[in-house]
């Protein structure tokens, strides 16, 4: 997903990025169901996995309800700096990869659920 955010901030051509967006939207569900997988192993009362799943759930998508009006700003005041450049998009693609790739290096430190 970073690599493909990485290439995002240069690439300009429609279909590529269309191209490049499903990549990440694999990229995406391949993280995900990992997350899932390993979500379900740490769990321990089966009667409560609901409850404890959402609470997970809400921890998922609190981040990005909070990183949408944070991008916009991001976007829109960088856009002001150097239109042509879109520089606005250049560095919300680079802090997007950097955020994927420290996702995947704490998802490499789980070695095993206890």
């Amino acid at each position: 997903m970073a690599v493909c955010c990485g290439f995002s901030t240069w690439i300009r051509t429609y279909y590529v990025i269309v191209g490049i967006g499903c990549l990440l939207g694999l990229g995406y569900g391949l993280y995900i169901t990992v997350d899932y997988a390993l979500l379900l192993d740490v769990l321990l009362d089966e009667a409560s996995n609901g409850n404890d799943m959402a609470v997970w759930h809400q921890s998922l998508i609190l981040p990005q309800f909070l990183a949408v009006p944070i991008a916009g700003v991001l976007v829109d005041g960088l856009q002001h700096v150097d239109c042509k450049a879109a520089l606005g998009y250049v560095v919300l693609f680079v802090v997007a990869a950097l955020y994927f790739t420290l996702g995947g290096l704490f998802i490499l430190m789980v070695r095993k659920v206890r």
